[in-house]
């Protein structure tokens, strides 16, 4: 990646943590829907980046919020999204991540009628996004983490916060297909952290 580009995803890694800072504090006063907005504010401003270890803790911290507001669905949906970026920040930990971190959908499924408008972008565009993946994908995903402090291990542990967080909803949702992802969840957790807290 560019010096220039790296300098740009630095600084957008400050900005969001500043804004997840604020958040988490939200969160800690029990003021969800404010700590909502400032965890949007944060997803926000890591923009289009390579931050997937960021932005899964983002969407899982989102998804705790919406526990403690009782909005179940909204909760399996960010939990879904924390998995699927977690899928992103190291792929070599999620083999089966087509399967099972990313059943049920999170915010960013799309419609097959959404997806099809989407495809008639513009020829150009397109050209410009292949050129910025394979920019990203000449650095490993490793490596990637490695450069922003993570390891491996805090990945799994974040993605057992986020198998329990949409455990936890799915069990409230009702219905036997919410239960079955639930149970599944669970399973997955038994030799794992159970903390709910925010990171």
């Amino acid at each position: 990646m560019p010096s220039d580009s790296l300098s740009a995803e630095r600084a957008a890694a400050s900005s969001s943590s500043v804004a997840k800072a604020t958040a988490n504090a939200l969160f800690a006063g029990a003021d969800y829907d404010a700590a909502l907005a400032a965890y949007a504010a944060a997803l926000d401003a890591l923009g289009a980046s390579r931050l997937h270890f960021e932005a899964a803790v983002l969407h899982s911290n989102v998804a705790a919020c919406h526990l403690k507001l009782a909005a179940w669905e909204s909760a399996v949906a960010a939990a879904t999204d924390a998995l699927a970026a977690l899928a992103r920040a190291l792929p070599s930990a999620f083999p089966k991540a087509g399967v099972e971190e990313e059943e049920g959908g999170g915010q960013g499924s799309v419609k097959e009628s959404t997806k099809e408008e989407a495809e008639e972008g513009d020829a150009e565009q397109q050209g410009e996004d292949d050129k910025v993946e394979l920019e990203e994908e000449s650095v490993p995903p490793e490596q990637v983490l490695e450069m922003y402090g993570h390891t491996p291990q805090d990945v799994e542990r974040m993605r057992a916060k986020s198998l329990l967080r949409r455990a936890t909803a799915r069990s409230r949702l009702g219905g036997w297909a919410a239960l079955q992802g639930a149970d599944e969840g669970m399973i997955v957790l038994t030799a794992t952290s159970r903390s709910l807290d925010t990171d």
